[in-house]
């Protein structure tokens, strides 16, 4: 996970932001890395408050290698007729910008920008109308996934051992 209105381009760098600007805390914002990515204790606080057989997983690996068998699984669960359908494209794929400097400015302006691209979206909107993402399609293109440095794999893999614990006993 990482937010889009990051203003760190690099992920090490934006993880260690967020811990300087998080800690361990447990605020729900989109840059607080450690507790959005720490399912272990959400899904733990979950399983205390929600009855098990209304709670469905998916893990996104197998959504991925089998989307169709996931797919059914899904509709399984919330008892719906299986429609047979068998192609699942790829929605809100991992995107990088051209020019990410660019990318930056048409995604959080500064003001007074900010102030004018509000103003056009709420207008769009107001008209019934879905705004206009031509810069998406022309300025960005798709990405792999990011490739952490072993030093801070390990890291990350040492922070959430106790969060890949408590998945393991869900």
């Amino acid at each position: 996970l990482f937010d889009a209105r990051e203003s760190i381009a690099d992920i090490e760098a934006a993880w260690r932001a967020s811990r300087n600007r998080f800690g361990n805390s447990d605020e729900i914002h989109p840059q607080n890395y450690a507790y959005v990515c720490g399912t272990g204790r959400q899904l733990v606080r979950l399983l205390q408050n929600a009855d098990r057989g209304n709670v469905h997983f998916i893990l996104f690996n197998e959504l991925r290698d089998d989307p169709r068998n996931v797919y059914a699984s899904v509709l399984r669960f919330l008892d719906v007729k299986d429609d047979g359908r068998t192609q699942f494209e790829a929605r809100n794929a991992r995107k990088t910008h051209i020019f990410p400097a660019l990318g930056k400015l048409v995604n959080d302006p500064p003001f007074p920008l900010n102030k004018l691209k509000q103003g056009l979206r709420h207008l769009i909107v107001a008209a019934g109308r879905e705004p206009p993402h031509p810069y998406h399609s022309l300025m960005t293109r798709r990405a792999g996934p990011p490739s952490p440095s072993p030093e801070f794999r390990s890291e990350l893999e040492a922070f959430f051992a106790e969060d890949k614990r408590l998945l393991a006993q869900t």
